[in-house]
C-alpha cells in the first residue's frame, strides 16, 4: 500500500515523486491539499494511482485541494 502526497505542483513527474508507503494497512491516502497547479498528464497519474490502489482491493482516503474549484473537479473525475 502506498500514499500519494502531492506538493504545490501536479505533473506526471510529480506524482510519481509523490508516492510514500503508507502507515495504515489496507488504507491508502490522496493529499492533494497544498496542489495549486495540475497538468493533464499529472491528474491521469492520480487517477491511475487511485485505480490501480483499488484494484489491489485498497481503500483510497482522496483528501482533495484547498482551492474548492480544483477540488470539485478532481473528486468528480476521482469518483
Amino acid at each position: 500500500m502506498a500514499d500519494l502526497i502531492v506538493g504545490a505542483r501536479c505533473t506526471s513527474a510529480d506524482v510519481q515523486k509523490s508516492i510514500v508507503p503508507s502507515p495504515v494497512a489496507g488504507l491508502s491516502r490522496v493529499v492533494l491539499g497544498r496542489a495549486t497547479w495540475f497538468t493533464p498528464f499529472g491528474l491521469v497519474s492520480v487517477l491511475a494511482f487511485i485505480d490501480r490502489q483499488r484494484c489491489d482491493g485498497v481503500d483510497v482516503e482522496f483528501g482533495a485541494p484547498a482551492n474548492r474549484d480544483r477540488g470539485s473537479y478532481l473528486e468528480n473525475m476521482a469518483g
